[in-house]
């Protein structure tokens, strides 16, 4: 278990670290998400033993690795360039650390075949690392990193050189490579996506602090902060008042959502309206009206279409539809008949109503 206390750390007379206090479990892969600057590599750094804290304690299972040089702290460190030999083969690249340690020969060549298969890249061995794809010097990183048996790993944005399709493949492969055995690692990434698909548990840092830690369905599901909610790709958050049962907000008004039916009449809460809450609504009729807006853009991804719907005094919501063609109007049941069928969605410039769903609507604690 990793443990670190109330680590802080300035460059001159900026703060870059501000009593961080985190803690990795044995088998867990803890993702540190953040915006650039905020002091994630830098930590890393530290844990790694290539930075030295002004303050704080660097814990592995009790034991204080402050001032621990990184050679002999056994823990693997994973570049976001990989750092790889251009003129070594794959099984050189992977035999390098453990030459570095004088192991054996024959212990070295065994080890060698067993992270080689482990990756999927036992037949690669003896191949340059100059002929793989991103995708198999990725692999061919992490297996080296993992050669000597690193009683921790470290990676440092490994995916951030490679394009968005195959970020999105490898990321999944990672998590599987990582999950089983169960290693004990620190992710750190600028992006949500792949902190959520790699890491157990999240830690979102903001100039030099942790705001939130916890599951990726925790932290999307109840954001501690409107910094934390807009972080993480959530435009709809909305001011209410509280009112006999009702979110009263300056675009209309639709029913409380569960967990506030005891809040006070009259007081404020900020809602987060997710775009799985919402929906595009046929008609104004029923106890609660649509919020009405126009089109402002739209896009295609996953099946579904993306419509972005900026209501008056400019609040934009993400609305989903369903490509679902043959039927028309929007395929939520509650929706009633649109104007459009679901395979040609309103466009840009179209005025449209948008339903809420209040059992997915959140809160943000006051």
């Amino acid at each position: 278990m990793l443990e670190l206390r109330q680590i802080r750390l300035a460059f001159g007379n900026l703060e870059v670290l501000r009593g961080i206090d985190l803690t990795i479990e044995d088998g867990e892969v803890l993702a540190l998400l953040g915006p650039s600057g905020s002091g994630k590599s830098t930590l890393l750094r530290v844990v790694a033993g290539l930075q030295r804290p002004d303050a704080g304690t660097v814990l592995w299972n009790g034991q204080d690795l402050t001032g621990v040089p990184p050679h002999r702290r056994n823990f693997g460190l994973m570049f976001q360039d990989y750092a790889l030999f251009p003129h070594r083969s794959v099984g050189e690249n992977v035999a390098f650390g453990l030459r570095m340690r004088r192991m054996d020969r024959r212990e070295i060549e065994r080890r060698v075949r067993e992270v080689l298969e482990w990756v999927g890249l036992s037949e690669f061995q003896h191949r340059p690392v100059t002929n793989l794809s991103g995708g198999e010097q990725q692999r061919v990183a992490l297996a080296r990193s993992l050669a000597p048996e690193p009683q921790f790993l470290m990676l440092d944005e490994p995916l951030g050189s490679l394009d968005r399709v195959l970020r999105e493949r490898l990321a999944l492969e990672l998590r599987g490579l990582l999950s089983d055995p169960a290693i004990t690692g620190l992710y750190v990434t600028h992006d949500q996506e792949e902190a959520f698909t790699v890491a157990d548990r999240v830690a979102i840092m903001n100039e030099g602090r942790i705001v939130q830690a916890g599951s990726p369905a925790d932290l999307w599901l109840r954001p501690e902060s409107e910094w934390v909610a807009r972080f993480l790709g959530m435009r709809g958050l909305v001011e209410a008042e509280v009112s006999e049962g009702r979110a009263l907000t300056p675009w209309g008004e639709f029913p409380l959502p569960p967990g506030l039916q005891n809040r006070p009449a009259g007081s404020r809460v900020t809602l987060i309206l997710r775009p799985e809450a919402l929906f595009l609504a046929g008609s104004a009729e029923g106890p609660f009206s649509p919020l009405a807006g126009r089109v402002s853009a739209l896009t295609f991804r996953d099946g579904h279409y993306r419509v972005m719907v900026q209501l008056e005094r400019g609040l934009t919501l993400e609305v989903p539809v369903e490509l679902q063609p043959g039927r028309r109007g929007p395929s939520d049941p509650q929706a009633g008949e649109g104007a459009w069928p679901t395979s040609a969605p309103p466009q840009i410039g179209d005025s449209v109503r948008v339903g809420v769903r209040p059992e997915l609507v959140t809160a943000l604690e006051p």
